[in-house]
């Protein structure tokens, strides 16, 4: 799976584990969940957000591109990755 996604996609998808865990963990033994644990969940999942918003958004204009539907794109390339066109 790691071929197919990024470094940072993976420790996105770690820390949306983490997340949970805790966030379960606090719901079925009925933990104290403190202020600042609470501020801690909240930044962690709107910076998950943030990151899946910004990937998502990459891509659809990458498929835009590869359609044809934009007038100027340029193809990068990333020696990890593949070839991918960005809108200029």
């Amino acid at each position: 799976m790691m071929e197919k996604t990024s470094a940072v996609t993976y420790q996105v998808v770690g820390h949306v584990k983490t997340i949970l865990i805790f966030a379960l963990g606090a719901v079925f033994f009925a933990a104290v969940v403190t202020f600042q644990n609470a501020i801690g969940f909240m930044v962690a999942m709107v910076g998950v957000f943030w990151y899946t918003n910004i990937q998502m958004s990459e891509k659809a204009q990458v498929r835009q591109c590869q359609k044809g539907k934009k007038e100027k794109c340029v193809v990068l390339t990333n020696p990890n990755r593949k070839r991918q066109s960005h809108l200029l």
